[in-house]
């Protein structure tokens, strides 16, 4: 009967790492119908017979595994972190779009302005606040200490896929993709949530999946990890189910289905004391339990089911929600952020409702390559660098969206490579994975931006390594110690 169930979860796992593979595949072909400029269709076009090229000849695979296993992760770290720093300092980027935001909500905090804004979730300004309090209202500071977590995540996916899969050349390939992925490296100077959420939560993971021994502490600190980024970006509740169901899922260990309740129970208590703190102060400021760091998901609704616009930010809909929403008389004893909220989430429901095929025909198209179709969006990063001068944007953009493409193209592959055992040996993988449907599904209703994948990055490329190399075929293949 054990032996039935572990490989109906088996089975499962693989459906849906298909499934997330075909939607990362899908919404990167999509760019040959919605991309119009030259740096991003053209790169797409040369992507595909590349992509082949790399898949179907064997030597060259087998030269870069040589090359690859002649490394060490120690060594991607320091390059990667090498990296980072020298964009970060070369940059000169300034606060645009939410970073603004951000920056304006820092200086607040260090005026005493404690509490929740109703705009913005605050644990990025939080954490721009502390640099600002150190070193002044300086912009390079808080860039450096991005680079240093995002370059700690290269050893995270490194430990993970040595864990699942106990292929060195796997771990390390996994690594050297994050090391060198531009996505994952130009953002390091955007002072917005990207980075730090993406750490948080490939941190939490991380810690949660560890060997079970004596590891209720590791998961109870995982939970914490993922209770504060909820502070960061309000997805949290995604991250914690979807991180109950891979460890109650996993098929690497003989672990008892109580036991594994039991951890289960240590991750949420971590997740309590951050989020609680989050219900507690919306409970006193606005009146409401509130588990939402902020008070816009309404907007992100109204914005996310807009046929015309594909879901994305609009004029129009900013204009909709300054010039009539905000405008209208606020019920005695309602808070007016909780008034708005409910009647942008009301706009949203009767665009879906006036017409359900088209709003279904956009989620499964514009929205989807939005989403996953091309790299977190580069205008953010490449807004105001001084490198710019000597290299054009375009050129820039061209490399990062061949090489977004070229690594989206060849998880098809991989996704039909992977045993479904590897990834069902670690919570983190299954985590992830159950994580980035669950997130796909939510954007289906809410406002749509390629970098809301970014915290999933890491995850294509362990996918991606695992697929690509030799694998244990059987759970007997793996310590089950490690």
């Amino acid at each position: 009967m054990e032996q039935i169930s572990q490989r109906i979860i088996q089975e499962t796992i693989a459906v849906a790492l298909k499934l997330f593979c075909g939607v990362v595949v899908w919404s990167v072909c999509l760019g040959f119908v919605f991309r119009g400029t030259w740096s991003s269709f053209l790169p797409l076009t040369l992507a595909v017979p590349a992509a082949i090229f790399l898949w179907y000849s064997r030597a060259v695979r087998e030269r870069l595994m040589a090359e690859i296993e002649r490394t060490s992760v120690m060594w991607l770290f320091v390059v990667g972190l090498a990296l980072r720093v020298a964009w970060a300092v070369s940059s000169g980027w300034q606060p645009i779009s939410d970073g603004l935001d951000y920056d304006r909500m820092a200086m607040n905090i260090l005026n005493g302005q404690w509490g929740l804004d109703t705009y913005k979730p605050i644990g990025t300004s939080y954490f721009l606040a502390l640099h600002y309090a150190i070193f002044g209202h300086l912009y390079v500071p808080p860039m450096m200490s991005q680079s240093l977590l995002s370059a700690l995540q290269i050893p995270l996916v490194y430990s993970i896929v040595l864990r699942a899969s106990s292929d060195r050349r796997a771990a390390l390939m996994a690594a050297a993709l994050l090391t060198f992925c531009l996505e994952h490296l130009l953002y390091v100077d955007v002072l917005g949530s990207d980075t730090l959420f993406s750490v948080l939560v490939l941190a939490a993971v991380w810690l949660a999946s560890q060997k079970q021994e004596a590891s209720f502490g590791c998961q109870f600190i995982a939970g914490g990890l993922l209770g504060l980024s909820q502070w960061v970006r309000p997805t949290a509740p995604i991250f914690l189910a979807a991180m109950a169901i891979g460890m109650l899922a996993r098929t690497g260990q003989p672990i008892a289905f109580s036991r594994r309740l039991l951890s289960v129970a240590f991750v949420m208590a971590g997740a309590v004391v951050p989020m609680g703190a989050i219900v507690a102060l919306n409970l006193s400021t606005l009146g409401v339990p509130s588990l939402s760091p902020s008070q816009m998901g309404g907007a992100s609704m109204m914005i996310g089911t807009n046929i015309a616009t594909a879901g994305t930010w609009s004029a129009e809909d900013a204009s909709l929600y300054h010039d009539e929403i905000c405008q209208k008389e606020v019920p005695a004893g309602v808070a007016p952020a909780i008034y708005r909220n409910q009647l942008t989430k009301e706009v949203a429901l009767k665009r879906i409702a006036a017409d359900p095929i088209a709003f279904t025909a956009i989620a499964l198209s514009r929205k989807m390559q939005s989403l996953w179709g091309e790299p977190a969006a580069l205008s953010w990063p490449l807004s105001t660098p001084r490198i710019v001068r000597l290299f054009k944007y375009q050129w820039i953009a061209a490399g990062a969206n061949f090489q977004y493409a070229v690594c989206a193209l060849l998880m098809v592959s991989a996704a039909l490579r992977v045993k479904s055992v590897v990834v069902g040996r670690d919570p983190a993988l299954i985590g992830l994975l159950v994580a980035a449907l669950g997130s796909t599904l939510a954007h289906a209703f809410l406002e749509v931006q390629s970098r809301y994948h970014f915290a999933f990055v890491p995850f294509m490329a362990m996918v991606l390594a695992i697929g690509c190399c030799k694998h244990p075929s059987s759970p007997t293949d793996v310590d089950p110690n490690r």
